[in-house]
């Protein structure tokens, strides 16, 4: 990743991923949090959450996959692209929810503007 990445939130590592670097805007944290939490299934927001840094550090595919429940139910642990295709099928999920990430970037906006 290059060195700008780290500069970024969370939230912000997660927008550019689903919609490009077209105005990156200032977001809160908590509420993409949240809906994150609220569109995808466990394993794919537990997955986006460590990826993108919501829990402490981004993390690697690597990473994330040593963390992610198995599918069986049976521990943790699955393979990096288990865990790189949960990522991508979360991100085409959150594309899908364009006007509820629009309505997160117009309550921070207002909210800053206060």
């Amino acid at each position: 990743m290059p060195e700008w990445w780290e500069d970024l939130s969370p939230a912000q590592r997660l927008w550019l991923e689903c919609f490009g670097a077209e105005a990156v805007p200032d977001l809160d944290v908590h509420d993409v949090k949240a809906l994150v939490e609220a569109f995808l299934p466990s394993r794919e927001a537990q997955a986006v959450l460590l990826k993108y840094g919501f829990k402490g550090e981004a993390q690697p595919d690597g990473a994330v996959a040593a963390q992610l429940r198995r599918g069986d139910g049976k521990g943790t642990g699955v393979s990096r692209e288990v865990a790189r295709r949960l990522v991508t099928r979360a991100l085409d999920r959150l594309r899908e929810h364009q006007d509820d990430w629009q309505a997160i970037r117009r309550k921070h906006d207002e909210t800053r503007r206060r």
